[in-house]
């Protein structure tokens, strides 16, 4: 090895990037960002790109159910396909900004996806409504998804925004009353809370973790400079 460094070419071969040549390192080059030297800011990023090809796994087996069990001739097959292949769009650039280390405005894309998502479904068939309430139960995991990835304020704004909204549904689409709304709202209400609270106790914890790791490695610095300078 340090022969070879000698030479111009062995300096390119050695400095050069590598690229990973196995799974495992395809897989790790996936789910590891380019989110700095700060762990704290890793590890979101870490999270994040988990879910996004979670999501992607997902929204890929929805469009596959689509085609399988809707018919051609129906004419909102069309309008589903569009609506998954859009988000799945969205869902992988969201995928590479988070990759080349753009944590937030990814997360934010994460959450919209999950917004549009019902909401989009709801809007471009409202038949799915007619006595069914289980399309209205996917909006939970937008304020989830919220719960993990944004702060706790953001969180109880976005659920505020989408209780509200299916509280006026009725006002404006009709076919919708014959469905449990105090069951349904009960749910997503609940659900909502259990995730601000969730998302209050596990930030608190990772600042503290964060706080005692920036302690460790301001003792470790000191350490090293008394083991150098001290006579």
């Amino acid at each position: 090895g340090e022969i070879v460094s000698d030479l111009p070419l062995g300096r390119k071969l050695l400095n050069a990037p590598r690229r990973p040549r196995t799974w495992g390192g395809v897989w790790r080059w996936l789910i590891e960002p380019k989110a700095g030297p700060i762990e704290r800011k890793r590890r979101r990023a870490r999270v994040l790109a988990w879910l996004l090809l979670t999501l992607i796994l997902m929204i890929g087996v929805a469009l596959l159910l689509v085609f399988m069990f809707q018919s051609a001739a129906d004419g909102q097959r069309g309008l589903y396909v569009n609506l998954i292949v859009g988000l799945l769009v969205l869902l992988l650039f969201a995928f590479g900004l988070n990759h080349a280390g753009h944590f937030s405005a990814a997360a934010g894309l994460t959450v919209v996806c999950a917004i549009l998502g019902p909401w989009g479904s709801i809007l471009l068939d409202r038949a799915i409504l007619r006595g069914d309430f289980v399309p209205l139960i996917y909006i939970v995991l937008s304020v989830l998804l919220a719960s993990i990835l944004l702060s706790a304020r953001v969180t109880v704004i976005l659920a505020a925004i989408q209780f509200t909204a299916l509280l006026l549904l009725p006002l404006f689409i009709p076919a919708t009353a014959s469905i449990n709304w105090p069951s349904l709202l009960g749910f997503i209400f609940f659900t909502s809370i259990l995730s601000v609270v969730s998302n209050f106790v596990t930030r608190k914890d990772l600042e503290q973790i964060d706080w005692q790791t920036g302690q460790l490695v301001e003792s470790e610095t000191r350490l090293r400079e008394l083991s150098v300078r001290d006579p």
